[in-house]
């Protein structure tokens, strides 16, 4: 998950300027003040292997990306943001892998309270790696 989730980071950070975490945003910085809005959690889904033999072989895994933020707007253009940054592109990955990011399965822009709006958008993601 580590090469995916860097990956991940470096398509996304600039639609999160309040940062991206993997699997739990903590619930402070490094001077104890809340995390700035917009941010983005990028959390494991699971994974299946389709070809395991062969050379590339493919894995599929899936990937939950959510944005944080303060209105439903912003919460609408990070969605888009986002989905311009990961829709059917090629990502590269450390160790020779490449990723394509495949259509999202969901997605979902929900009020969790008064000042925090929560983009969900869920990817199946093929890794073509090479043995």
């Amino acid at each position: 998950m580590t090469d995916l989730f860097t990956a991940i980071h470096t398509a996304i950070s600039s639609i999160a300027s309040g940062g991206v975490f993997l699997a739990q945003a903590p619930p402070h910085d490094t001077s104890n003040r809340p995390i700035p809005l917009p941010y983005a959690v990028v959390i494991d889904l699971g994974s299946s292997f389709e070809f395991t033999s062969g050379d590339p072989y493919i894995d599929s895994k899936g990937v939950q990306v959510s944005i944080y933020s303060d209105t439903q707007a912003s919460g609408e253009t990070a969605r888009a943001l986002l989905r311009t940054a990961l829709d059917a592109k090629q990502l590269f990955m450390a160790g020779g892998g490449s990723m394509m990011m495949c259509l999202p399965q969901a997605e979902q822009l929900t009020r969790e309270d008064d000042n925090l709006w929560h983009t969900r958008v869920d990817y199946l993601i093929h890794v073509h790696r090479t043995l």
